[in-house]
């Protein structure tokens, strides 16, 4: 006979407290922490995550949970942890770091009939009735995925029983033309890797150093812009890759995700998936699950990435890493760069922050041996740097007694790069 239990679960709201709620002796051996549940509250059913499990049961009267959608950890161990420390470090509500975590559908929502619906991930983790069977064993035989027309007319079902088993997220419906054309194909072309330059070389030589280490350290790359320190985090992720572990890549902005991953998918393949709030909701969901499974061992996004469901950490690296755009704005608010660090620290990892202009906290770091200190002072094949100009406006002023935005010297410089057939970039 299964214990009476209790269990804590976080709500995504902003409530600065866990629940306590009373486990079925029917789901208790289902309920695991990490795992998503179904609970009353208030006059609503809401998807919640477990945070702890206990024998120890309150006197007073709990409330039920009605389901286990879970019957497996969606959040790693390493995740679990981060997510404590961002609600202790950032004071942030448990429910809101949780829902950060999980990218997933959390209710039942429209599946368009000219969308393709695809397994997220195995059923029998689920609990499943007839009908939502019949769906999975068709799919099964299409792991391509199957317009939601041809699902019901195959599985002889309704289009609310796509509409559950994705709420408990079976399944997923994206738009066709992804699926037709996966995000990553795997017939790019490989480029041939670049001769590394001497201080590449001996840059790459420290990183590797930290990664046959296996424990926590932290490195600061500072690298002016065009000494290759794309080309050194790539080395990087190859060498992690080969020790059988995962890697994870932050940039600061969505725009510079394509250029990136494009890079990487060239060299690493179906290995890459690309997470950022700018996937639908199907694609990030797509993404997540095959980090999750282990089905792809490398992670490319903005801030959010951080949180890539990814087992056995070797390598985490933040590109730019003095850029504001790490800093989230909304609830639950935390750094991206820090919190990065953090979830090396917690599992292992070498954390490598890049920048042309380190973050005043992380160049003290580097300087008083708290991270290691990489330098790349020169460009590739020595090209050199831009050559900048300060002009003091109030000379010109001075000197011409007009006000002008633009300075004489800017305004003849444009106007001889426009004669010659050039190109002028103004930024104001």
């Amino acid at each position: 006979m299964p214990a009476t239990l209790s269990c804590e679960v976080a709500i995504p709201l902003p409530l600065h407290t866990t629940f306590t709620y009373r486990v079925p002796a029917e789901l208790a051996e289902e309920i695991c922490v990490g795992g998503r549940v179904r609970v009353p509250f208030r006059q609503r059913k809401l998807v919640a995550v477990v945070t702890a499990i206990s024998e120890t049961v309150p006197a007073h009267e709990l409330k039920e949970v009605l389901e286990v959608i879970d019957r497996e950890p969606l959040l790693t161990p390493g995740l679990l942890k981060l997510a404590q420390w961002l609600i202790d470090y950032y004071f942030a509500p448990p429910g809101e770091v949780f829902r950060a975590m999980l990218p997933l559908p959390t209710k039942a929502v429209r599946v368009r009939s000219d969308r393709r619906v695809c397994l997220s991930r195995p059923a029998g983790k689920v609990r499943l009735g007839r009908r939502e069977q019949q769906v999975v064993a068709a799919l099964e035989k299409r792991p391509e995925g199957l317009r939601v027309s041809e699902l019901k007319r195959l599985a002889r079902v309704p289009a609310s029983v796509v509409r559950r088993l994705e709420a408990k997220g079976v399944v997923i419906a994206v738009a066709a033309a992804v699926s037709e054309l996966p995000l990553f194909a795997s017939d790019w072309v490989v480029t041939a890797e670049p001769v590394l330059t001497e201080e590449q070389q001996r840059a790459l030589a420290e990183l590797e150093r930290g990664l046959q280490a296996r424990t926590f350290a932290a490195m600061l790359v500072h690298g002016v812009t065009g000494s290759g320190k794309t080309e050194l985090y790539s080395r990087a992720i190859q060498l992690c890759v080969a020790q059988g572990r995962t890697a994870l890549l932050l940039v600061p902005e969505i725009a510079l995700t394509p250029a990136v991953a494009a890079l990487f998918q060239a060299r690493f393949g179906d290995e890459v998936v690309v997470q950022h709030s700018g996937l639908s909701a199907g694609e990030r969901s797509q993404g997540w699950w095959r980090l999750r499974r282990g089905q792809a061992r490398i992670a490319v996004g903005t801030r959010s990435a951080v949180f890539a469901p990814m087992e056995n950490l070797g390598l985490v690296i933040v590109d730019e890493e003095q850029d504001s755009s790490y800093k989230q704005e909304e609830t639950p608010r935390y750094h991206g760069r820090d919190t990065a660090v953090v979830r090396a620290k917690l599992e292992g990892a070498l954390a490598v922050l890049g920048s042309a202009t380190p973050a005043l906290e992380s160049s003290y770091l580097a300087r008083t041996g708290k991270y290691g200190w990489v330098q790349l002072p020169r460009r590739v094949a020595d090209r050199p740097l831009a050559t900048v100009d300060v002009v003091d406006m109030r000379q010109e002023f001075e000197e011409t007694r007009q006000v002008s935005l633009l300075a004489r010297r800017l305004r003849a410089a444009v106007v001889e790069t426009l004669t010659s057939g050039g190109q002028v970039l103004v930024l104001q």
